[in-house]
């Protein structure tokens, strides 16, 4: 959601999944740009396709593994946002890059009922199209944690009583 909320508010989005079909769903959202990150060292090539001014903001779920290319993907004076840390909790973050280019790091689990209701709102007039990966029986609550944990899953779970 974070791709159409982004592209909605006339932002050029640049994207990170890993795999070629993500690739494309990631693309079908409306990113203007979508890198591999199996594939290519997207930190660099960000830095390198907005002529080495870097992006205003980093919106993070993954953690760990990409953290050092969330960082140096930044403009001056960028913002990451992380909610996530998917690849785990250690992210190792290169001080001086955070002060040399006047970063700010901003930890977020939710907005207020207030943005959930805006969001929604977006939803409802069919702005934004939530992404559901699957729709599984609360019976099968166990197999939706086993597809989160493998990385198997691409936008939201939905379990039904």
């Amino acid at each position: 959601m974070a791709i159409q909320m982004a592209c909605l508010a006339g932002a050029e989005v640049f994207a990170v999944t890993k795999g070629g079909e993500n690739v494309e769903r990631v693309r079908s959202l409306g990113a203007h740009r979508v890198y591999d990150r199996g594939e290519v060292d997207w930190g660099k090539a960000v830095y390198k396709e907005t002529e080495k001014r870097g992006v205003d903001l980093v919106v993070d779920s993954v953690g760990e593994s990409i953290w050092p290319s969330c960082l140096r993907s930044l403009a001056v004076g960028g913002r990451l946002v992380t909610y996530g840390a998917t690849t785990g909790a250690s992210g190792t973050t290169e001080i001086r890059l955070v002060f040399w280019r006047q970063l700010s790091i901003l930890g977020s689990t939710m907005g207020s009922p207030e943005d959930y209701r805006r969001a929604m709102d977006l939803v409802f007039r069919d702005e934004i199209t939530p992404v559901v990966h699957a729709v599984l029986p609360l019976e099968e609550a166990r197999q939706a944690h086993e597809l989160l944990e493998a990385g198997e899953v691409f936008g939201k779970l939905v379990l039904t009583p």
